[in-house]
């Protein structure tokens, strides 16, 4: 029997490994939303398929604790444990391994996009018996069915030696995967969250894998590789016919890293959901240069109401340095204008600390951010995510300032940039956050006015007032970094030239 775990959340944090292409994040909000753990559902249905005993438990979203883990595992007695572990969670995950081999006799098997490239570094610890590099899927169903010296893209034990059959496994035909066996978690443990408008009855879906730009920061190509491959759309939406006649399902997040690559596609994607007649709301994640009008007005009449897309930095040299295209800002303007004349609400990636960013560079971005005005804006801090070419840059230069693998959140600072202290990118990305927090609240006074008649005597007023403050505060905010930096070089070329 294969028993696959998702490990308990660790002490400081929720756990999400689905994100990041699968790199995972760790939140320091412990009310989080849990993502399904796609790959495992994946493995566990070409299990099913193959009349393998199988079993699932995502310890992370089930908020189970170790000691309840290795009950379980006890009770089920395993053939193969299989573990799913992440960046952030790796050391967390391995001390899980550990306690779990001291208490019963199991072969444990790490995968994961984190383990596929530190595999050798992983199956050096005692408590691991074999990693599988690349997509897990069927290298699972050959780890049951055949002696691990036939099973591609493993590294393994044998007679206490190490084994390498080290091709990584890509999976080119995607349609002939099962649908992803829903049936074998709780439905119930996972929410839309700001996902969708905390819609019960929530599911996740992948349509398609890989990406072909060459940004050097995105964990994406390393996990899922350059090669795009996609299911076609009848399959896609015959799973989407089937979550919603066996599970009720009313809102979907596709979890595509460029879900609009190919427009035609989407374009007939959405067209078959329209003529099935297939009612629930979805969200996906793009690119703002790979969407058009014409399909964005289709996919609000399938169902569409939110859209994250990644911008990154809207300076066309920074974004030159880290290999991605840059878009013009009335482009940018006129697609998130587009989506609000449609219902599509839109969410905007940012990133601080790429290695040219300055205090200027990044106060232009929120300062764009404010001025576009999409639903909500996130700004994470650049994270060296191991594999990309930009982690390499950063490594050679000693721009990383923090090494643990725990560290790389995408929430906490962990590089300097050519210009910025790491403290100081940490403190940029708190102060765009905490204005983002705010700008969110101010838009939910309009709607309170309108709700207390008693207050539209002076709705105008108030709303003047907060957002001048607002504006107010913002530029003490900025003058006070810019001022910071200035007085820090300063201070720096004249000890050069006392010294000198």
């Amino acid at each position: 029997m294969l028993l696959l775990i998702n490990p308990p959340n660790p002490p400081d944090g929720i756990s999400n490994k689905d994100t990041m292409g699968g790199f995972g994040q760790v939140y320091d909000d412990m009310s989080a939303s849990s993502l399904y753990p796609l790959d495992m559902l994946y493995i566990a249905s070409v299990m099913k398929k193959n009349s393998i005993d199988v079993k699932i438990y995502d310890c992370a979203a089930m908020h189970l604790s170790t000691d309840e883990l290795i009950k379980i595992i006890k009770a089920a007695q395993p053939k193969i444990l299989g573990v799913r572990t992440s960046t952030p969670t790796a050391n967390w995950d391995i001390s899980v391994i550990e306690k779990i081999k001291k208490e019963v006799s199991v072969q444990v098997v790490v995968f994961g996009p984190h383990a596929t490239l530190f595999a050798r570094e992983i199956i050096d610890n005692r408590a691991v018996d074999a990693v599988v590099l690349g997509e897990p899927e069927y290298a699972f169903l050959d780890l049951v069915n055949k002696h691990w010296d036939n099973v591609e893209g493993i590294i393994y034990k044998r007679d206490g030696k190490i084994h390498s059959n080290e091709s990584i496994r890509i999976i080119d035909d995607l349609d002939a995967l099962p649908f992803p066996a829903w049936d074998m978690v709780s439905t119930d443990a996972y929410s839309s969250g700001e996902y969708i408008n905390n819609q019960s009855s929530f599911f996740t879906m992948i349509t398609s894998r890989g990406c072909p730009f060459v940004c050097t920061y995105c964990p994406y190509p390393v996990s899922q590789g350059k090669k795009w491959r996609s299911r076609s759309e009848d399959n896609v939406v015959d799973e989407i016919q089937y979550l919603m006649d066996n599970f009720g399902m009313k809102a979907l997040l596709f979890r595509d890293p460029e879900f609009t690559l190919n427009n035609d596609r989407v374009m007939r994607i959405c067209q078959e959901i329209i003529k099935r007649g297939l009612k629930f709301s979805w969200r996906c994640e793009t690119r703002v240069d790979t969407v058009s009008d014409e399909l964005l007005t289709m996919m609000a009449k399938a169902g569409c109401v939110g859209i994250n897309f990644g911008i990154e930095s809207i300076n066309e040299k920074i974004l030159a340095t880290v290999g991605r295209k840059s878009i013009a800002e009335k482009d940018i303007i006129d697609r998130i204008s587009t989506c609000k004349s449609l219902g599509i609400k839109t969410f905007c990636f940012f990133i601080i600390g790429f290695p040219d960013d300055d205090a200027e560079t990044i106060m232009d971005n929120i300062n764009f951010s404010l001025k576009l005005q999409p639903d909500y804006a996130q700004f994470t801090v650049y994270t060296p995510y191991y594999g990309t070419e930009l982690y390499s840059w950063y490594v050679a230069n000693g721009f990383i300032e923090d090494n643990a693998s725990s560290s790389l959140t995408s929430y906490k600072s962990v590089v300097r940039s050519k210009k910025l202290t790491m403290t100081e990118i940490q403190k940029f990305r708190d102060l765009s956050s905490k204005m983002w927090e705010m700008t969110v609240k101010l838009k939910a006074y309009p709607e309170l006015a309108a709700k207390a008649e008693h207050l539209n005597a002076i709705k105008a007023t108030y709303w003047y007032k907060i957002s001048y403050g607002c504006y107010s505060f913002y530029k003490r905010i900025r003058n006070f970094f810019i001022a910071k930096l200035i007085v820090k070089r300063a201070n720096k070329k004249t000890k050069a030239v006392i010294n000198e």
